[in-house]
Protein backbone atom coordinates (compact mmCIF):
# COMPACT_ATOMS: atom_id res chain seq x y z
CA UNK A 1 0.00 0.00 0.00
CA UNK A 2 1.07 3.30 -0.80
CA UNK A 3 2.21 5.25 1.99
CA UNK A 4 -0.64 8.36 3.02
CA UNK A 5 1.36 11.47 2.72
CA UNK A 6 0.11 14.03 5.71
CA UNK A 7 1.30 17.25 7.07
CA UNK A 8 0.08 18.14 10.07
CA UNK A 9 -0.47 21.83 11.25
CA UNK A 10 -0.61 22.50 14.92
CA UNK A 11 0.81 19.28 15.13
CA UNK A 12 1.26 19.06 18.97
CA UNK A 13 2.76 15.63 19.74
CA UNK A 14 1.50 14.14 16.25
CA UNK A 15 -1.82 12.31 17.83
CA UNK A 16 -3.18 12.16 14.25
CA UNK A 17 -0.62 10.49 12.71
CA UNK A 18 0.03 8.27 15.55
CA UNK A 19 -3.72 7.46 14.92
CA UNK A 20 -3.20 6.02 11.34
CA UNK A 21 -0.43 4.54 12.50
CA UNK A 22 -2.07 2.26 15.57
CA UNK A 23 -4.33 1.28 12.27
CA UNK A 24 -1.87 -0.04 10.29
CA UNK A 25 -1.96 2.34 7.91
CA UNK A 26 1.24 3.48 5.72
CA UNK A 27 2.30 7.36 6.77
CA UNK A 28 4.90 9.58 5.85
CA UNK A 29 5.17 13.21 7.33
CA UNK A 30 5.92 15.74 4.88
CA UNK A 31 6.18 18.05 8.03
CA UNK A 32 4.86 19.71 10.61
CA UNK A 33 4.00 23.24 12.00
CA UNK A 34 4.52 23.58 15.06
CA UNK A 35 5.81 26.36 17.74
CA UNK A 36 5.27 24.94 20.87
CA UNK A 37 8.66 24.02 22.51
CA UNK A 38 7.49 21.38 24.59
CA UNK A 39 5.00 19.94 21.16
CA UNK A 40 8.22 19.98 19.31
CA UNK A 41 10.47 17.98 21.45
CA UNK A 42 7.76 15.27 22.22
CA UNK A 43 6.42 15.43 18.22
CA UNK A 44 10.57 14.41 17.54
CA UNK A 45 10.81 12.04 20.51
CA UNK A 46 7.67 10.33 19.21
CA UNK A 47 7.94 10.25 15.28
CA UNK A 48 11.59 11.17 14.01
CA UNK A 49 13.66 8.93 12.26
CA UNK A 50 15.62 7.73 14.78
CA UNK A 51 18.32 6.98 12.32
CA UNK A 52 18.21 11.05 10.88
CA UNK A 53 21.66 12.48 11.85
CA UNK A 54 21.56 16.40 12.20
CA UNK A 55 24.67 17.80 11.95
CA UNK A 56 26.28 19.90 14.43
CA UNK A 57 26.37 24.48 13.80
CA UNK A 58 27.03 27.10 15.28
CA UNK A 59 24.51 28.59 17.53
CA UNK A 60 24.55 31.80 15.66
CA UNK A 61 23.03 29.47 12.59
CA UNK A 62 20.86 27.67 14.96
CA UNK A 63 19.08 30.78 16.23
CA UNK A 64 18.61 32.18 12.80
CA UNK A 65 17.17 29.21 11.64
CA UNK A 66 14.43 29.52 14.97
CA UNK A 67 13.69 32.99 13.66
CA UNK A 68 12.92 32.23 10.47
CA UNK A 69 10.34 29.78 11.94
CA UNK A 70 9.66 32.44 14.46
CA UNK A 71 9.98 30.21 17.09
CA UNK A 72 13.11 31.50 18.74
CA UNK A 73 11.50 32.48 22.31
CA UNK A 74 9.84 30.11 25.08
CA UNK A 75 6.57 30.69 26.92
CA UNK A 76 8.52 33.69 28.97
CA UNK A 77 9.99 35.60 25.74
CA UNK A 78 13.44 34.43 26.66
CA UNK A 79 16.05 33.53 23.71
CA UNK A 80 16.77 29.81 23.83
CA UNK A 81 20.67 28.97 24.23
CA UNK A 82 22.68 26.23 24.52
CA UNK A 83 21.70 23.03 24.81
CA UNK A 84 18.16 23.87 24.91
CA UNK A 85 18.75 25.89 21.65
CA UNK A 86 20.35 22.55 20.20
CA UNK A 87 17.59 20.73 20.88
CA UNK A 88 15.06 22.33 19.77
CA UNK A 89 16.97 23.22 16.82
CA UNK A 90 17.53 19.14 16.03
CA UNK A 91 14.04 18.55 16.87
CA UNK A 92 12.50 21.00 14.82
CA UNK A 93 15.11 19.81 11.55
CA UNK A 94 14.49 15.82 12.08
CA UNK A 95 10.34 16.24 11.58
CA UNK A 96 10.33 19.10 9.05
CA UNK A 97 8.84 21.26 11.27
CA UNK A 98 8.46 24.80 9.66
CA UNK A 99 7.16 26.35 12.20
CA UNK A 100 4.78 29.28 12.36
CA UNK A 101 1.83 28.78 10.15
CA UNK A 102 1.68 32.15 8.91
CA UNK A 103 5.01 32.35 7.72
CA UNK A 104 5.66 29.65 5.52
CA UNK A 105 5.40 29.01 1.98
CA UNK A 106 3.29 26.10 1.24
CA UNK A 107 4.76 25.80 -1.95
CA UNK A 108 7.81 24.42 -0.59
CA UNK A 109 5.88 21.59 0.96
CA UNK A 110 5.65 18.15 -1.17
CA UNK A 111 2.11 16.90 -2.33
CA UNK A 112 -0.28 16.01 0.53
CA UNK A 113 -2.46 12.90 0.67
CA UNK A 114 -4.27 14.49 3.93
CA UNK A 115 -3.69 17.65 5.42
CA UNK A 116 -4.36 18.01 8.98
CA UNK A 117 -5.16 21.62 10.85
CA UNK A 118 -6.58 20.93 14.77
CA UNK A 119 -6.30 24.98 15.26
CA UNK A 120 -5.36 26.60 18.53
CA UNK A 121 -8.90 26.56 20.72
CA UNK A 122 -8.10 28.72 23.31
CA UNK A 123 -10.42 31.49 21.59
CA UNK A 124 -13.52 29.59 21.37
CA UNK A 125 -13.09 27.21 24.21
CA UNK A 126 -15.76 27.41 27.41
CA UNK A 127 -12.83 27.51 29.43
CA UNK A 128 -11.17 30.40 27.47
CA UNK A 129 -12.12 34.05 26.68
CA UNK A 130 -13.83 33.50 24.20
CA UNK A 131 -12.60 36.32 21.64
CA UNK A 132 -13.47 33.81 18.64
CA UNK A 133 -12.18 32.77 15.46
CA UNK A 134 -13.40 35.47 12.72
CA UNK A 135 -11.06 35.88 9.97
CA UNK A 136 -7.77 38.82 10.55
CA UNK A 137 -9.60 38.87 14.23
CA UNK A 138 -5.43 38.17 14.88
CA UNK A 139 -6.91 35.73 18.23
CA UNK A 140 -5.18 32.73 18.81
CA UNK A 141 -8.22 30.26 16.75
CA UNK A 142 -7.79 32.63 14.24
CA UNK A 143 -4.96 31.21 12.74
CA UNK A 144 -7.47 28.09 11.18
CA UNK A 145 -7.54 30.94 8.22
CA UNK A 146 -3.82 30.16 7.50
CA UNK A 147 -4.83 26.75 6.44
CA UNK A 148 -6.80 28.31 3.66
CA UNK A 149 -3.33 29.41 1.24
CA UNK A 150 -1.90 25.92 2.55
CA UNK A 151 -5.46 24.29 1.17
CA UNK A 152 -5.46 26.27 -2.18
CA UNK A 153 -1.83 25.66 -2.85
CA UNK A 154 -1.68 21.78 -2.51
CA UNK A 155 -5.15 20.56 -2.92
CA UNK A 156 -4.93 17.72 -0.42
CA UNK A 157 -7.47 14.52 -1.20
CA UNK A 158 -8.48 15.09 2.73
CA UNK A 159 -8.48 17.36 5.27
CA UNK A 160 -9.10 16.25 8.71
CA UNK A 161 -9.75 18.82 11.62
CA UNK A 162 -10.56 18.47 15.01
CA UNK A 163 -11.61 20.81 17.72
CA UNK A 164 -13.74 21.97 20.97
CA UNK A 165 -17.49 21.69 21.22
CA UNK A 166 -17.90 25.25 21.44
CA UNK A 167 -16.53 25.36 17.36
CA UNK A 168 -20.23 24.25 16.64
CA UNK A 169 -22.01 26.90 19.59
CA UNK A 170 -24.31 29.37 18.28
CA UNK A 171 -21.55 31.74 19.51
CA UNK A 172 -18.83 30.30 17.02
CA UNK A 173 -21.00 28.22 14.83
CA UNK A 174 -21.58 31.45 11.66
CA UNK A 175 -17.35 31.52 11.16
CA UNK A 176 -17.19 27.82 11.33
CA UNK A 177 -20.31 27.47 8.31
CA UNK A 178 -17.92 30.21 6.51
CA UNK A 179 -15.17 27.59 6.86
CA UNK A 180 -17.38 24.74 5.23
CA UNK A 181 -18.71 27.10 2.69
CA UNK A 182 -14.80 28.01 1.27
CA UNK A 183 -14.57 24.39 1.73
CA UNK A 184 -16.64 23.55 -0.78
CA UNK A 185 -15.83 26.69 -3.14
CA UNK A 186 -12.50 24.25 -3.22
CA UNK A 187 -14.35 21.29 -4.34
CA UNK A 188 -14.27 19.42 -0.70
CA UNK A 189 -17.33 17.88 0.81
CA UNK A 190 -17.70 18.17 4.63
CA UNK A 191 -18.42 16.24 6.68
CA UNK A 192 -18.86 16.86 11.10
CA UNK A 193 -20.17 15.53 13.75
CA UNK A 194 -19.85 16.23 18.26
CA UNK A 195 -18.27 13.15 19.77
CA UNK A 196 -17.01 12.35 23.63
CA UNK A 197 -13.58 11.39 24.00
CA UNK A 198 -15.00 8.96 26.64
CA UNK A 199 -16.89 7.13 24.22
CA UNK A 200 -13.88 5.95 22.67
CA UNK A 201 -11.98 4.47 25.88
CA UNK A 202 -10.08 7.79 26.72
CA UNK A 203 -10.45 9.17 30.09
CA UNK A 204 -11.78 12.55 29.39
CA UNK A 205 -15.43 13.85 29.19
Amino acid sequence: MKPITIFEAFAGIGSQIMSLKNLGIPTKSVGVAEVNEAAILSYASIHADPSISIPDTTADCMQAYMEKLNIPLNDKGIILKGKRLERLYKASKAIYNVGDISKMNPNELDDLTLFTYSFPCQSISFAGLQHGLAKDSNTRSSLLWECERIIEAKKPDYLLMENVKALVSKTFKPDFDKWCALLEELGYTNYWQVLNARDFGVPQN
